[in-house]
């Protein structure tokens, strides 16, 4: 779900700074559940299976929030919102 809504989010943003500042934070947080975080918990013991599937939750809870900053940041400001700096 996570990289299904963060794809539909970044072709509304047509500037690219604009889209990589709101987007890269979600993507970083989607890239950590996939490329560490369930490959960690899918070979942990049964004693650290679930440390690491909480830690997924709270990345992927923490991409969605991301996510919705940038679409009320799109619905706010428009798809031509611009970074600046």
């Amino acid at each position: 779900m996570g990289r299904r809504r963060k794809c539909r989010t970044s072709e509304k943003i047509r500037d690219k700074n604009a889209r990589d500042h709101l987007l890269r934070p979600a993507s970083n947080s989607l890239r950590d559940v996939e490329t560490t975080l369930l490959p960690n918990a899918l070979n942990a013991s049964p004693a650290y299976a679930s440390m690491w599937f909480e830690m997924a939750e709270f990345q992927l809870t923490r991409a969605e929030k991301q996510l919705k900053h940038a679409q009320d940041i799109i619905a706010k400001y428009g798809a031509d919102v611009a970074a600046v700096g």
